[in-house]
């Protein structure tokens, strides 16, 4: 699920509810005991501790995943370039990381939470991993490759949450696409082609170029 909206549109904040720490006005939502959610903050959050250690979180180590959500997070080159690899100590807030290098790692750490397996868990899980605008920290390439390694290839059987303020043309994968007006609103919802059908039908442009060259759309501006 893509969620795309203006600057100041409520996108985190609709987020922030779906974790339960926005109060909705209504008590129309709850939220079942058998869902599993990990969350990959806007501003990554980066303890003062080695790079395996922000990944894994807390939980042990299962080496393929571990090293399957590098993988999926374009981690390997950088871990390779540090002096003890992914064991090499971050200053505290990972001052010593890249704004790109931050968001790939909490990206990972994400990825790591809602695919790790708690064998003594004894009840069905739903897992749901939320992404709150990870993409744009990165270019165009690396998005690519986070996209459809991390949510697309490994995210399969997960509910992914994905905030877009960038790279729209991935959402032509997203099996849905919400909407968000400035005023917080839901303005449409639908899939890529349902939203911008009307848009491509009647101005003959491609939908991808039309979103990022009007904010103003009267469909969708930015997840």
């Amino acid at each position: 699920v893509g969620i795309v909206g203006e600057v100041g549109a409520g996108k985190t904040c609709l987020v922030k509810a779906l974790l339960g720490e926005l109060r909705p006005p209504t008590n129309t939502f709850t939220k079942s005991s058998n869902i599993r959610t990990a969350y990959c903050d806007q501003t990554p959050v980066i303890f003062n501790s080695t790079v395996r250690a922000n990944v894994l979180f807390g939980l042990p180590m299962d080496e393929p995943l571990y090293f399957e959500c590098i993988h999926s997070s374009c981690l390997q080159e950088d871990i390779n370039s540090f002096a003890d690899n992914d064991l090499t100590e971050i200053g505290e807030h990972g001052v010593n990381l890249s704004g790109g290098q931050r968001a790939r790692l909490a990206f990972a750490r994400c990825l790591y939470h809602a695919k790790y397996n708690d064998h003594h868990e004894n009840r069905t899980i739903h897992r749901v991993a939320i992404f709150d605008d990870p993409l744009s920290a990165v270019d165009v390439d690396v998005a690519h490759k986070m996209f459809t390694r991390g949510l697309l290839d490994q995210g399969k059987g997960l509910t992914r949450i994905l905030v877009v303020s960038s790279h729209m043309h991935l959402l032509e994968k997203a099996d849905m696409i919400i909407s968000l007006s400035k005023n917080g609103q839901m303005k449409d919802s639908g899939t890529y082609k349902e939203i911008f059908h009307l848009d491509h039908a009647n101005s003959g442009k491609d939908p991808v170029q039309s979103l990022v060259a009007s904010p103003d759309l009267c469909h969708l501006s930015e997840v």
